[in-house]
């Protein structure tokens, strides 16, 4: 795959997809996957931030929320890409009754969490 980056080490996990008429969606949040192209995960709450960044009214209030902005993954937020650790893990949590199920290259940052993988 070319466009996964060449820098970093690959590592597998599984998931489940949903199937709509525009495609392939994240089974939770709808988010739009494409085959064979590099899906970056976003955190949900990064827009609400930069609004309580921007409605700060004091240098405190500001500095605060600067505080609270992350990386993706990151442990105390459950933004990420998820992934189950094998395909019987995926068979367990009962996520292959949902359409489209296959294995997933993450990369980056990436946390164990109590359904699987979280990534970049």
């Amino acid at each position: 795959m070319s466009s996964v980056p060449t820098y970093v080490e690959l590592f597998t996990g599984f998931r489940s997809w949903g199937w709509t008429s525009e495609g392939i969606t994240s089974l939770f949040n709808r988010t739009r996957w494409t085959s064979k192209v590099a899906f970056e995960a976003q955190c949900l709450l990064a827009t609400d931030l930069l609004s309580m960044q921007g409605a700060a009214l004091t240098p405190e209030a500001r500095a605060f929320w600067d505080t609270q902005a992350h990386r993706v993954p990151d442990p105390s937020c459950t933004c990420g890409a998820y992934a189950g650790i094998n395909m019987q893990h995926v068979i367990d949590v009962n996520y292959t009754q949902f359409g489209i199920h296959g294995e997933v290259w993450l990369w980056g940052r990436l946390y164990r969490h109590a359904r699987g993988w979280r990534a970049q």
